[in-house]
């Protein structure tokens, strides 16, 4: 994650100058010292930082070098974190999640109750290539994505063309298909499953075949 290579490092030292401060604080600039700095819904680290550069995002630039700034803003965090889930040490995946709710009722929003998936990926300000923008929702603790990485197909120009791809949910917009949000594990995880180009390939994975006109006999 290219802010925690480039940034990480003298941001933990700038907040350390402002003295000891909490527990809570220690604890938490120890956590992020030892990160390996890669982004998985485990991680903490991820949390923390995501949650104090947006604490950050709101300081003057000229301030953002003050030790006592730094200091502060990770304790914003880290009080955020404590008011929403009762504990600063909360894994990414529980904060960052995938789910889909348009075409069920539009109305009703983003639901923590509801069916989603942890998801990685970071905003791109984070400095990863697996970006995911995430909303908070009224009255829910997690986070939603909203846009970020939606189709990713990666295609071997051989004699024979194959294909992988994955797509953000899945294929229907039908709630009650089961190709309406299969594909969003897969995404969550960074794999892809076979594209079908060629017919007999096509043919052999069929799971209905119709003529046009034919759909509603």
């Amino acid at each position: 994650m290219q802010l925690a290579d480039s940034l990480l490092p003298e941001m933990i030292a700038t907040a350390r100058r402002a003295g000891a401060g909490s527990a809570e604080r220690r604890e938490a600039l120890a956590v992020l010292e030892r990160w390996n700095h890669q982004a998985d819904t485990a991680s903490v680290a991820v949390t923390v930082l995501a949650k104090w550069s947006e604490q950050m995002d709101d300081v003057p630039e000229a301030q953002q070098d003050d030790p006592v700034v730094l200091a502060a803003a990770l304790d914003s965090a880290l009080a955020s974190l404590k008011r929403d889930w009762g504990t600063w040490q909360v894994p990414w995946g529980k904060v960052n999640r995938l789910q889909r709710y348009d075409d069920v009722d539009p109305e009703a929003g983003f639901r923590d109750a509801n069916r989603s998936v942890a998801v990685p990926g970071v905003p791109g300000w984070l400095g990863a290539v697996f970006t995911m923008y995430t909303v908070p929702a009224d009255s829910q603790r997690s986070q939603y994505g909203v846009a970020g990485g939606t189709y990713v197909s990666a295609v071997e120009l051989a004699p024979k063309v194959r294909a992988v791809a994955v797509h953000v949910f899945g294929t229907s917009d039908n709630p009650a298909s089961p190709h309406y949000f299969d594909q969003a594990p897969l995404f969550a995880r960074g794999e892809m499953r076979p594209s079908w180009l060629a017919l007999d390939e096509i043919k052999a994975h069929l799971e209905r075949a119709y003529r046009p006109g034919e759909e509603g006999r």
